[in-house]
């Protein structure tokens, strides 16, 4: 079945290049204007609201920017200078959520000749993105939210359901993404071992940016609550987030922490499996899943440490968002996180998703308050560069290099 749906997939992503190297060519002369303020449309999928906001608000928030059109399924909060747009509820049961709004991001984009056009993750947004903004003549982004996981061996990694289907590295369908990622105009980050995997396989330097999400300072802060628990974790519940990892972490402590008590804020497809598994290993009464929160500021202030066992991540929201709180980070050493994350200054960062090093690591912060606080104290200063404003700052200067673009 693997190697049916790899050559499925080899021959569509042959296609796709073709498709996209021979509009490249076509459009190779810009009739682009320079503009004060820019029309942009994005689409995305979307968990939760607060992913939303921290990436939508910063660019809305960018004094070049005119007006945002946003195509999703679900539904966006309000956000200034953000407009919704939504498929045909007829079309999305016909087709699918998500096909129904690739079809409409692709009218939209006929219709409104945006200035930007953008889209969260490759697979498949980016690739659809970027074609259309090479057909229309749009400025492309890609907004890189999962690191180099989104072209490595072909995408298989990833939680999208056709490539997943790849079950193993193709170099085939990777040097295709990695060509779709070398068309786009602009490629947005979380991290430099990001930027540097996108480099050495071709993708121009100058292209890159490096840039989190923005966090709103007023909502994010630490508190003075009493601390109920000694652990929180923030996230979707899936296979990628491995908290049964994280479950066995809280099953090493218990016998040195015997009250040890770990937040899981979040829902997901392996939800109930993670209860299972707490119950196996007898920490039911440590582990509290709390479920899918609209504001999870609160739930930080009740912990002490952050927790995170991904097998990959880009640069976590709610990692900043903790450690903009005042929490230390203990983390997978995966991704972009060591971009915040400093080794025994603001946190910890594991290897090899070692739970002998987690266990120690916490171990560490929770029998010692001066060194939880003054971990805390520095995990502030460090987040707080990922504040809406200061993101908001780092758009500007993508806009200003469109500007040259243009100019040259």
């Amino acid at each position: 079945m693997e190697k049916t749906i790899g050559y499925i997939l080899r021959f569509a992503m042959w296609v796709y290049t073709n498709k996209l190297n021979r509009v490249a060519e076509r459009n190779n002369t810009t009739s682009r204007e320079r503009k004060d303020r820019y029309d942009i449309l994005i689409t995305g999928t979307f968990y939760s609201d607060q992913w939303i906001i921290s990436h939508l608000r910063p660019m809305s928030e960018s004094n070049r920017v005119r007006q945002i059109y946003m195509v999703a399924t679900t539904e966006l909060p309000e956000i200034d200078k953000v407009t919704p747009i939504y498929p045909n509820a007829r079309l999305q049961k016909i087709v699918g959520g998500t096909i129904a709004r690739l079809i409409t991001m692709s009218k939209v984009t006929k219709e409104k000749r945006p200035d930007v056009i953008a889209g969260f993750h490759l697979l498949l947004n980016g690739l659809l993105v970027v074609l259309l903004g090479k057909k229309y003549d749009c400025h492309s982004v890609y907004l890189c939210g999962g690191g180099p996981l989104e072209v490595l061996g072909g995408g298989y990694l990833t939680e999208n359901k056709i490539f997943k289907q790849l079950g193993k590295h193709d170099a085939v369908v990777e040097r295709a993404l990695i060509n779709a990622v070398s068309h786009f105009d602009s490629v947005v980050v979380r991290g430099a071992d990001a930027k540097h995997f996108f480099e050495e396989r071709g993708v121009k330097g100058d292209d890159i940016y490096i840039m989190s999400g923005g966090i709103d300072a007023a909502s994010y802060y630490p508190g003075e609550e009493e601390k109920c628990a000694d652990l929180i974790f923030v996230g979707r519940i899936s296979n990628i987030k491995r908290v049964d990892i994280l479950l066995q972490i809280v099953a090493k402590l218990k016998p040195e922490h015997p009250v040890i008590k770990a937040l899981i804020v979040g829902d997901g497809p392996d939800r109930e499996e993670m209860e299972q598994m707490a119950a196996s290993l007898g920490i039911s009464e440590n582990v509290d899943f709390v479920g899918w929160q609209t504001e999870v500021g609160d739930w930080y202030r009740q912990a002490r440490v952050f927790i995170l066992t991904s097998d990959s991540e880009g640069l976590s929201q709610s990692m900043i968002q903790a450690m903009m709180m005042g929490l230390p980070a203990v983390v997978s050493d995966v991704g972009d996180l060591s971009e915040l994350v400093e080794n025994d200054r603001n946190g910890y960062l594991i290897q090899n998703q070692d739970i002998d090093a987690y266990a120690s690591a916490i171990s560490g912060l929770l029998d010692d308050p001066d060194k939880l606080a003054t971990f805390g104290t520095k995990a502030k200063v460090v987040a707080d560069q990922c504040e809406v404003g200061e993101v908001a700052k780092k758009w500007n200067r993508i806009f200003a290099d469109l500007d040259n673009k243009l100019q040259g």
